[in-house]
C-alpha cells in the first residue's frame, strides 16, 4: 500500500498488550461465565391503576415462579425474550390492591389527636381551629421529605430551614390541603450561612422562586452588611444558587437546580421551555394552573444566559484556557474531536495528515419571518459552531448572485430554492460541517435562504477548516452534490484570500454512499468512496442521524429570534459533540474489530480470485488498477455476447478427436442425457428419443472397439433407454478395473469429470452473469412502457428456464454474484461472492484466450474486490492512528486542566472545577486503554480458537 498514514504509537500498543497478556494469564482454561445476578426494577413498567376491582389476575401459560426468587434466579426473572403477559402476570391482583391501599393510606393523618412526634409538646389552650401561631398540634406534613410524619407549626418550619422549596400540607380535620412554608413564617436569609443578618432591619421581600417541583411564594431577607456593591442583591441571590430574572430589583428567581434540570431535559429530549414550565405550573396547582404566577418569558431569558455560561465554563474560557491551547481559535467554546489531527497537540507536524469532513444541509431547522428584535445577537457569536453573523452578511453581499444549479444529481439539492416549503421563512435551513467521527466542527454552520447555494457552503467549509486546515497536507470532503460543487471550487475559494487559492488543491472529495445512488452512472464511479484511495471505509451518511436528532427542536427554534436560535443550536451541537466524545473510544475500537475481521476475509478472497488467473494477467490488471482512471478500472466497457455468439463458441470448444478421451467425453455427455431423461428435466430443445438411441448404439460400438475386454456388454433396451448401463470405468470396482486393464482409462475419466465439474461451475457463473446483464438491460427498458415490459418479462422467464438444468443441483441461497453491470451497492463490502466464484484453474493465455467480455467481467470483479480490500486495509490503519490520537488528546487535556487548576489568583471554586475536569479526562484516557485491552483479548481468543 502506498500509504503515509502515521503508525500506532509503539508505547501505547505495548502498554495495552502487556495489560491484555496479564488479563489472559489470569483466566481459567475454558470460558468462565461470571454472570452477576441483577434484580430488575419494574416500577416504571407498572400500568396506572385507578380501580383494582376491575383488574383481573392474569395467569402465565408457563410454570409459575416466585415473584421474588432468591439469589442467582433474580437475574433471569425478567428476560428480554419474555412476552409482556409473562411480566405482567407476576403482579397479582392482591399485590396491586395492596399498593393501592398503601397509596390511599397516605391521605389520612395518623397523628391526629396526638402530640407532635418531634417536640412532644402539648396543646391544650389554643382555639379549636388551631390557627394560633403557638399551636403545637401535628397538623402539617411535607410531601417532599421521605417518609415524613405530620409535625407542629414550629417544628415543620425549623425542619425546613435548608429546604424552603418543599411542598407542605395542612390537616383540616377531614383531609390535607395545600399550604405554604412562607405563610408558616419561614424566611430565606441570604448571607451568614442562612442565619439572620444583624444589620438587616428591612422587612422581607416577597419573591416568586421557581424550583424543580413548582413555583413558590417565598420571603427573602437580604444581608445588609455590604450594600454598596453593584448588583449586590442579584449577586447575593446567585451565591445562594438563585438566578435572578433582573439585576436591579429582582423579585423573581430560578434555582440553579431547575435551570440545570431543564437544560438536561432540553438537550436529551428537546423538551420546549413552554411545555416544561407548564408542567411546573401543573405541579404547583393541578386544579387552577392559570392562578400560578407565569414566569415563562423570564425563564426563557435566564436559560439563554445559563446555557452561555455553561458553554464558557466547560470549554475552559472561564479559566483563560487560550493561554495554554494557543493553537486553537481564540475564545472557542466548541467541543473539539480528540481523534482528528491537531498538529502540535495530538500529532507531530512532520507526520502526513489525513482528515475527513462531511457537509450537508438541513432544511428543517428554519426560522419564520416575524417582527423580531433586529439587534438580537448570539451570546457566544462566532465562538461556537455558527459563524460570526456580521462578517457572514458582508460576504454574502459580494457573492449572493453567484448561484449554480446541479445538472447531475436527481436529488436536485441546489434547486430547492424554488420550493414552496420555504414560504414565509427568513431562514430556510442550515448547512453544517462534521468530521468523520460525526462531531460538528467549530464555525462550520451557516444559515441558508431558499435552499443550498454553493457560496454559503463554501463559507461554512472554509471557516470549519480554518487556518489549521491549511496546515493539513490533504483533506477529504464528502458532499451529496460533490460532482457539481467541486467544479469551480478553486475559483470560488479565491474569495477567502490568496492562501486558500494556493492550497485548495489539497481538498479532494466524494459523494456519500447512500446519496450516490441518486447520481448518474459516471458519478457513481468517479466520486464513489469505495474507489477513492485512502478514504478507508468512511460511509459519510452519519450526519443524517445528527439531523434527525436536531429536527426534534425545529418546532421551537423556528419561533425564536436569530440570536436566541443560534445560541440554542450551538448548545445542541455542543451536547451532541460531547456525547460522541464520550462514546468515541468504544465506537472506534468496535469498528477496528469489525474491519480487521473483514480485512482478513477479503484478503483471502482476493488471493483465491487471483489464483484463478495467470500471474501475467494479474500483473496487467494491477497496472490498469494503479494507473488508469476510475471509469476505466471499475466500469465494464464490453457488452455481453449474443446467444448465437455463445452457441458458436461452445460448439468450437466441444470439438475433440476420436480416441479414448473423445470416447469418454461422449460417454459423460450421454450420461447427462440419460440422467435428464430419467429425471424428466426440461431443456431448450427436448432430446429426440430415436436420436438418443442411435447415439447410444454408435457409442457402444466405439466402446467395444476400444475395450473388447468389457464384452459381453448389457444390451440397450430401446423401450427403456433411461435404464441403460454405460459401463464407464468409474462404475467398476478397483479390482475389476485392474483386471481389465482400465486403470489409465479411469484416471482419464476422473480428469474429465473434474473438468466437467469446473465447466458446470463456469456455466453457472455464466448464467448468473447473463441474468445480471439481462436484468440490468431490462431495468432501463421497463421504463419505456408496458409493451417493452412484457417483452422483458418474457426474456427473463426464458432465461430462468435455461438456468434450471444447471442450477437445480446447487444450494439456491448461493446462486448469486455481485453484479458488475451495476455500480457499487450498499452492503457489497460486507459480503463476499459464493465459493464457486473462486473455483477453477489457471488459464494458459498462450494456448487459450477466454471471451473478451468474460475477461472484462473478471477484471472488473477483481478490481472491485481489490478496491474493497484496499479500503479495509486503509481503515484499519486509520483507526489505529485515530485511537492513538484520541488517547494523546485525552492525556493532553488532563494536563491542560491540571495547569489551569494551579494558576495563581484563582477565585474560590475555580481550581476545584479544573481538577474535576482533569479527573474527567483521566477517566476517558483510562477507558480508551481498557477498550484496547478488550480488543486485544478478543483478537487473541480468536487466534487461539
Amino acid at each position: 500500500m502506498e500509504h503515509s498514514i502515521a503508525k500506532l504509537a509503539p508505547e501505547f500498543i505495548a502498554m495495552a498488550q502487556t495489560n491484555a497478556k496479564k488479563s489472559r494469564s489470569s483466566r481459567v482454561t475454558g470460558k468462565n461465565d461470571n454472570r452477576r445476578s441483577a434484580r430488575v426494577s419494574v416500577e416504571d413498567k407498572q400500568p396506572q391503576v385507578h380501580d383494582t376491582a376491575h383488574i383481573k389476575a392474569r395467569s402465565s401459560p408457563k410454570q409459575k415462579r416466585d415473584i421474588d426468587p432468591p439469589g442467582e434466579q433474580a437475574g433471569s426473572l425478567l428476560k428480554k425474550n419474555q412476552g409482556a403477559s409473562a411480566k405482567i402476570a407476576m403482579f397479582t391482583k392482591e399485590f396491586l390492591q395492596g399498593v393501592q391501599d398503601a397509596i390511599l393510606q397516605q391521605e389520612c393523618n395518623k397523628s391526629s389527636g396526638t402530640d407532635c412526634s418531634r417536640c412532644s409538646a402539648t396543646c391544650s389552650d389554643c382555639p379549636e381551629d388551631h390557627q394560633s401561631a403557638q399551636c403545637r398540634r401535628p397538623l402539617f406534613r411535607c410531601l417532599d421529605c421521605f417518609s415524613a410524619f405530620p409535625l407542629c407549626r414550629e417544628c415543620i418550619v425549623s425542619e425546613h430551614g435548608r429546604h424552603p422549596f418543599h411542598h407542605v400540607q395542612r390537616w383540616t380535620g377531614t383531609h390535607f390541603e395545600k399550604h405554604s412554608l412562607s405563610k408558616l413564617g419561614l424566611r430565606i436569609h441570604l448571607g451568614h450561612n442562612g442565619q439572620p443578618c444583624s444589620s438587616s432591619i428591612q422587612p422581607p421581600t416577597d419573591f416568586v422562586i421557581v424550583h424543580t417541583n413548582g413555583v413558590h411564594h417565598c420571603s427573602v431577607v437580604y444581608c445588609r452588611c455590604q450594600p454598596g456593591q453593584q448588583h449586590w442583591k442579584a449577586l447575593q441571590l446567585a451565591n445562594y444558587q438563585l438566578f435572578p430574572a433582573t439585576v436591579t430589583t429582582p423579585q423573581t428567581a430560578f434555582t440553579f437546580q431547575v435551570l440545570d434540570d431543564f437544560h438536561r431535559h432540553l438537550l436529551a429530549s428537546k423538551t420546549s421551555a413552554y411545555d416544561y414550565f407548564n408542567a411546573l405550573k401543573r405541579h404547583t396547582d393541578a386544579v387552577c394552573p392559570d392562578l400560578v404566577p407565569d414566569r415563562y418569558r423570564e425563564f426563557m431569558l435566564v436559560m439563554q444566559f445559563w446555557r452561555a455560561l455553561a458553554l464558557l465554563r466547560r470549554a475552559g474560557q472561564a479559566h483563560n484556557i487560550d493561554l495554554i491551547l494557543k493553537h486553537r481559535r481564540l475564545g472557542s467554546v466548541a467541543v473539539w474531536c480528540p481523534a482528528c489531527p491537531e498538529i502540535g497537540f495530538n500529532i507531530d507536524e512532520s507526520v502526513v495528515v489525513w482528515a475527513s469532513d462531511l457537509k450537508y444541509g438541513n432544511f428543517r431547522l428554519q426560522m419564520k419571518k416575524k417582527n423580531g428584535d433586529p439587534d438580537d445577537r448570539p451570546l457566544v457569536e462566532g465562538h461556537a459552531y455558527f459563524v460570526e453573523e456580521m462578517e457572514y452578511r458582508e460576504y454574502l453581499k459580494k457573492v449572493e448572485g453567484d448561484s449554480e444549479v446541479s445538472l447531475c444529481s436527481n436529488l436536485k439539492v441546489v434547486r430547492q430554492q424554488d420550493r414552496a416549503k420555504f414560504k414565509d421563512t427568513e431562514v430556510s435551513g442550515v448547512v453544517a460541517v462534521q468530521c468523520r467521527h460525526l462531531i460538528y466542527l467549530p464555525q462550520g454552520m451557516v444559515d441558508l435562504v431558499k435552499g443550498e447555494v454553493y457560496a454559503r457552503t463554501d463559507y461554512a467549509l472554509a471557516h470549519a477548516l480554518g487556518m489549521e486546515g491549511l496546515r493539513q497536507q490533504w483533506v477529504m470532503v464528502t458532499y451529496d452534490v460533490w460532482c457539481q460543487y467541486s467544479i469551480n471550487l478553486g475559483e470560488r475559494f479565491k474569495t477567502f484570500g490568496p492562501e486558500w487559492a494556493e492550497n485548495v488543491q489539497r481538498i479532494c472529495g466524494a459523494i456519500p454512499k447512500m446519496h450516490i445512488h441518486g447520481h448518474n452512472s459516471e458519478c457513481q464511479i468517479k466520486h464513489s468512496l469505495v474507489y477513492e484511495r485512502y478514504s478507508g471505509m468512511t460511509y459519510s451518511e452519519g450526519i443524517e442521524s445528527a439531523w434527525s436528532e436536531q429536527n426534534h427542536a425545529a418546532a421551537s427554534t423556528k419561533e425564536q429570534n436569530r440570536g436566541h436560535r443560534h445560541d440554542t443550536l450551538d448548545d445542541f451541537n455542543g451536547y451532541w459533540n460531547w456525547t460522541k466524545v464520550t462514546q468515541l473510544s468504544s465506537a472506534l475500537l468496535n469498528q477496528y474489530a469489525r474491519y480487521s475481521n473483514m480485512l482478513v476475509r477479503y484478503q483471502k478472497s482476493l488471493k483465491r480470485i487471483s489464483a484463478l488467473y495467470s500471474s501475467e494477467r494479474i500483473a496487467a490488471w494491477q497496472k490498469i488498477y494503479d494507473n488508469e482512471e476510475k471509469v476505466k478500472i471499475f466500469k465494464k466497457s464490453k457488452r455481453a455476447p449474443t446467444k448465437d455468439e455463445v452457441y458458436a463458441s461452445l460448439v468450437a470448444k466441444e470439438r475433440s478427436e476420436f480416441g479414448e478421451v473423445g470416447y469418454l467425453h461422449r460417454g459423460l455427455e450421454l450420461e447427462d442425457r440419460l440422467h435428464a431423461l430419467l429425471n424428466g428435466s426440461d431443456s431448450e430443445v427436448e432430446d429426440d428419443y430415436e436420436t438418443l438411441h442411435d447415439d447410444l448404439c454408435t457409442w457402444r460400438s466405439q466402446q467395444i472397439a476400444l475395450y473388447p475386454q468389457l464384452s459381453p456388454l448389457p444390451p440397450i433396451d430401446e423401450e427403456n433407454l433411461a435404464a441403460t448401463s454405460l459401463r464407464l470405468p468409474s462404475s467398476l470396482s478397483p479390482q475389476i478395473r485392474a483386471d481389465l486393464n482400465l486403470v489409465n482409462a479411469s484416471h482419464t475419466e476422473m480428469k474429465l469429470r473434474e473438468g466437467y465439474a469446473f465447466n458446470h461451475l463456469e456455466s453457472l457463473k455464466l448464467r448468473i452473469q447473463e441474468w445480471n446483464g439481462e436484468r440490468h438491460s431490462s431495468e432501463n427498458k421497463k421504463k419505456k412502457g408496458k409493451k417493452h415490459q412484457i417483452q422483458v418479462n418474457a426474456r427473463m422467464n426464458n432465461l430462468k428456464i435455461k438456468q434450471c438444468a444447471i442450477m437445480d443441483s446447487y444450494n439456491p441461497d448461493q446462486l448469486w454474484g455481485k453484479d458488475t453491470n451495476h455500480h457499487f451497492r450498499l452492503g457489497d463490502s460486507s459480503r463476499q461472492d459464493p465459493w464457486f466464484w473462486y473455483a477453477g484453474k489457471i488459464t494458459d493465455d498462450t494456448t487459450e484466450s477466454p471471451e473478451t467480455w468474460k475477461e472484462e467481467d473478471d477484471r472488473v470483479r477483481w478490481s472491485r474486490e481489490k478496491a474493497i480490500a484496499d479500503r479495509l486495509q486503509e481503515e484499519v490503519e486509520i483507526l489505529q492512528e485515530e485511537s492513538r490520537r484520541m488517547k494523546v488528546s485525552f492525556t493532553k487535556m488532563k494536563e491542560v486542566w491540571e495547569a489551569l487548576a494551579t494558576q495563581e489568583g484563582l477565585k474560590p471554586g475555580y481550581s476545584e472545577y479544573a481538577y474535576c475536569h482533569a479527573a474527567l479526562y483521566l477517566t476517558l484516557s483510562e477507558r480508551c486503554l481498557r477498550d484496547w485491552e478488550s480488543i486485544l483479548n478478543k483478537t487473541s481468543d480468536a487466534v487461539d480458537e
